[in-house]
């Protein structure tokens, strides 16, 4: 979150509120070129290239999805909130049935296993975490079943799976692909918490089993959902879903 606190160009007044993805400074310069209600662009000259979505500002006061009661869970949880809805979604859109399955790694994945619970109940969820934070993870049971990466050759092989990364770690990524390979439906790529790489370890490496892992960018999907839904449903989902994730994390 940031305040402004020099006069913005485009009518915008100092002093309110503003969120978004921000660089680790003290202040940054914003050049506002397109209002659109609640929102406003950054069109600095050295940003104008970027995916809109890393550019796109919404004043806090004026945001229909913010509620300063749970100010904190909103600074916490909302910015990873769209990947989850646009990944779900995209889960039940593209070609990976037969599914019965999804393995996601990095506990950083929870509003991820709640949307594919709340759009497909009957799917087993996996989520992988260190050893010292599988009794956390179980806890707030949005997994059925959670397993220590140390652990994975307890993972059943036979079952049609779709594996999420969001952890980034090759190791990890090639264990599960060793693991599942012949059964694995998609291997998704989406972020890099714990290392870099596509999860094949260098040129030194056989090829993973299974399908090469493809990355999930959220921006794209924005896009694309925004062209079939339309932009007012996209936002009414957005809402509605965010509004039931908040209900949700309040009960953990």
């Amino acid at each position: 979150m940031g305040d402004g606190a020099a006069q913005p160009r485009g009518g915008l007044s100092r002093g309110r509120d503003h969120l978004r993805l921000l660089p680790t400074s003290e202040a940054v310069v914003l050049k506002p070129e397109t209002v659109e209600g609640p929102r406003f662009v950054d069109l600095a000259p050295h940003r104008r290239d970027l995916p809109r979505t890393y550019n796109d500002y919404v004043w806090i006061d004026r945001g229909p999805d913010y509620d300063p009661s749970v100010a904190d869970l909103h600074l916490v949880l909302r910015p990873l909130f769209s990947l989850a809805l646009f990944l779900a979604a995209h889960l039940g859109t593209a070609d990976f049935e037969p599914m019965e399955r999804v393995v996601i790694a990095s506990k950083t994945a929870l509003a991820l296993a709640f949307m594919l619970r709340r759009a497909r109940p009957g799917l087993n969820l996996v989520g992988l975490t260190r050893a010292e934070r599988v009794a956390a993870l179980e806890s707030l049971a949005s997994y059925d079943r959670v397993i220590a990466y140390e652990d994975l050759r307890s993972l059943d092989g036979a079952v049609p799976t779709v594996f999420v990364d969001v952890a980034g770690d090759p190791e990890i990524v090639r264990r599960v692909h060793e693991r599942v390979g012949a059964t694995l439906r998609a291997s998704i790529a989406v972020g890099f918490t714990r290392g870099m790489g596509d999860g094949s370890g260098g040129s030194e490496n056989p090829p993973l089993p299974g399908p090469a892992p493809a990355l999930f960018f959220t921006p794209t999907h924005i896009l694309r959902f925004r062209e079939e839904w339309g932009a007012g449903v996209l936002r009414d989902r957005l809402r509605e879903a965010w509004g039931a994730y908040l209900t949700h994390v309040a009960t953990m």
